[in-house]
């Protein structure tokens, strides 16, 4: 196929035969372009309007908008209730499948019940009554034996009961210096190292020392003729034989502590002097 030149009638220049010069138009006013295979530009194409196999083109067409087209479907409004085919809500919460119908009554709260397999309404529990219950009723705690003077201790993922032993005990003491002496006893050091000294109970002594006063009474007993009063004046020395009158002297202390076996055997063994 081979592009062809128009040849057109120049009248204004002697009614000349040429082809359509470049930038020309050709004017078919009152014609048309009839049985035309087809028709291409490359510029615009302009017409009142364009039809196709007997149909004219809509305003669609061209505009590309929504609105002109033709036997649309009603746009949704985006209310639920205009919707079709849509589920049943349940408006109240016994109209589910899994709850109950029974009617709950003021401060119910939904509890499943297994042998039915749905919540039905019950009471809130406010109070728990524990009167028959006990600590070994709990799942992690096994209570087996003779529990006296058991304490609970946490042992192979159970509190269990148990003895108090010596490594259960915290900051121990490690000496009997440590433990508090609130019955004022002697320990062997201070028994070998001083005598047992005897208070004046109910007496004090005069001024010059040499008189004993009784202070209960307010009335002098006697002198101390011969004697003289240790560093302390809590003891009576007798100054001629250098000794404790009616008192345990150290060396006893040292041979009844070296012969004692025990505690309770010391004391047996001091009373019997």
């Amino acid at each position: 196929m081979t592009d062809r030149f128009p040849i057109i009638l120049d009248t204004s220049n002697g009614n000349q035969l040429k082809e359509l010069p470049s930038g020309d138009n050709l004017d078919l006013q009152g014609s048309a372009i009839v049985k035309a295979g087809s028709i291409e530009t490359v510029g615009n194409l302009s017409a009142l309007s364009i039809t196709v196999n007997g149909n004219s083109l809509a305003p669609v067409a061209f505009s590309n908008d929504y609105t002109d087209l033709d036997n649309v479907p009603i746009p949704f409004s985006g209310d639920y209730q205009d919707l079709v085919n849509k589920p049943n809500i349940p408006g109240k919460t016994f109209n589910l499948e899994d709850v109950d119908e029974a009617a709950p009554i003021n401060g119910d709260s939904l509890v499943f019940d297994s042998s039915i397999e749905k919540y039905v309404p019950k009471p809130v529990l406010k109070e728990l009554d524990l009167s028959s219950k006990s600590i070994g009723d709990l799942g992690d705690t096994l209570l087996t034996g003779d529990l006296t003077n058991r304490y609970l201790k946490f042992t192979a993922g159970a509190w269990r009961a148990s003895n108090v032993t010596w490594t259960d005990v915290k900051n121990k003491p490690t000496g009997v210096s440590a433990f508090n002496n609130d019955a004022d006893y002697l320990d062997r050091q201070s028994l070998e190292s001083q005598e047992i000294r005897t208070d004046l109970v109910g007496s004090v002594f005069g001024d010059d020392s040499t008189q004993i006063v009784d202070g209960v009474n307010n009335r002098l007993i006697g002198d101390l003729i011969g004697s003289v009063f240790a560093d302390d004046s809590s003891l009576i020395i007798d100054g001629v034989n250098g000794e404790l009158p009616d008192y345990v002297k150290k060396q006893d202390l040292k041979d009844i502590v070296a012969a004692s076996t025990d505690f309770d055997d010391f004391k047996t063994r001091i009373q019997d002097l």
